[in-house]
C-alpha cells in the first residue's frame, strides 16, 4: 500500500503493482531515482514534482483540519528537500487562508532511523511547554 499510496495517477491498481513488484526497487534504485531528481532529469523531476505537489494537497487539508503550528517532512521524498520544499510550500500558499500560512512553519529533513520517535517526543514536550492552555499543535507527514 505504501507503493499505492504513491502512484500519482491511481488507475489499474492491480497492472501497477505488478510493474512495480517487477521494478523491485531497492535501496539503490530508490537513491538513483533521487539521485536524478537533484541533477535536474526533466522526467525524474517532473514526477517527483508532481508526486509532491499531490503531498501538498494533502497537507492542507490536513493543516485545515489539526491546524498545526509546523509540519516535518521526512522520510524517501525528503532525501530531495529542495525540489520537495519548494513545491509543497507553493501548494500551501496557494490553497491556504494567508493567515494559517504565514503562522505555519514547514521543515523537510532527510529520514534518521529515529524520526518516528523524535516527531513523538517533540509532540509531547510541545504540549508540556504550552501548558496549561495547549494551544499549539504540530504534525509530522513521514512522506
Amino acid at each position: 500500500d505504501r507503493f499505492w499510496s504513491a502512484y500519482p495517477r491511481k488507475e489499474a491498481k492491480q497492472n501497477a503493482i505488478r510493474a512495480w513488484k517487477k521494478l523491485r526497487p531497492d535501496e539503490a534504485l530508490t537513491r538513483q531515482i533521487l539521485a536524478a531528481v537533484e541533477q535536474g532529469d526533466p522526467l525524474a523531476r517532473e514526477i517527483f514534482e508532481k508526486q509532491a505537489e499531490y503531498l501538498g494537497f494533502g497537507l492542507v487539508n490536513l493543516v485545515n483540519l489539526l491546524n498545526p503550528d509546523c509540519l516535518i517532512l521526512s522520510d524517501e521524498l525528503a532525501q530531495c528537500a529542495g525540489p520537495l520544499e519548494e513545491t509543497v510550500r507553493r501548494v500551501l500558499k496557494a490553497r491556504l487562508s494567508p493567515r494559517i500560512y504565514e503562522g505555519l512553519r514547514l521543515s523537510v529533513r532527510p529520514g534518521s532511523p529515529y524520526q518516528i520517535m523524535q516527531a513523538a517526543s517533540a509532540l509531547v514536550l510541545d504540549r508540556f511547554l504550552r501548558e496549561p492552555e495547549f494551544g499549539g499543535r504540530a504534525a509530522f507527514i513521514n512522506a
